[in-house]
C-alpha cells in the first residue's frame, strides 16, 4: 500500500510497514522513522501554528485582554441601565456614575496593556539581524 502527497509538509520518506512519501512544500526534510529532532506539524496553516513559547504567551495575553475588554464593556453597559433605571434618586444616579467610571477607566487601561503586550513582543521577537 502506497500513499503519495505533494504539498505542504515535511519532504522524506518513511520506511514503516506502509510506503508514505512527502514531496514539495515547505517544512523539514529527513526521513519519518527516525525521527528529526521535535514534533511537526502535520497542518500548519490549519492547527495551531505557534512556533515557540513568546508567541503562545503572547497570543494568552492577548485573548484575556479581549476577555477583559469584553467584560469591561459589559460593566459600562450595566453602568448606563443603572442610570437610566436611577429615574432621578442621586443615590442610584451616583451609583452608576461610579460604575460607568470604573469601566471607562478599566477599558482605557486593557487598551494600554494591550499596546505594550504587542510593543513588547514585537520588540522580543524580532530579528536583529534583518
Amino acid at each position: 500500500m502506497q500513499n503519495s502527497n505533494a504539498g505542504a509538509g515535511n519532504a522524506g520518506t518513511n520506511s514503516g510497514g506502509i510506503n508514505n512519501t512527502n514531496s514539495g512544500g515547505a517544512g523539514n526534510t529527513g526521513t519519518g522513522g527516525g525521527g528529526s529532532g521535535g514534533i511537526q506539524n502535520p497542518a500548519p496553516n490549519y492547527l495551531v501554528d505557534i512556533r515557540d513559547f513568546g508567541s503562545l504567551l503572547t497570543r494568552a495575553i492577548g485573548w484575556m485582554l479581549y476577555f477583559a475588554g469584553g467584560i469591561a464593556v459589559l460593566f459600562l453597559l450595566v453602568g448606563g441601565f443603572q442610570y437610566i433605571a436611577a429615574r432621578g434618586n442621586e443615590e442610584a444616579t451616583e451609583k452608576a456614575k461610579k460604575t460607568i467610571t470604573g469601566a471607562v477607566i478599566g477599558i482605557v487601561i486593557i487598551i494600554m496593556a494591550y499596546a505594550i503586550v504587542t510593543i513588547v513582543s514585537n520588540l522580543v521577537t524580532r530579528n536583529p539581524g534583518a
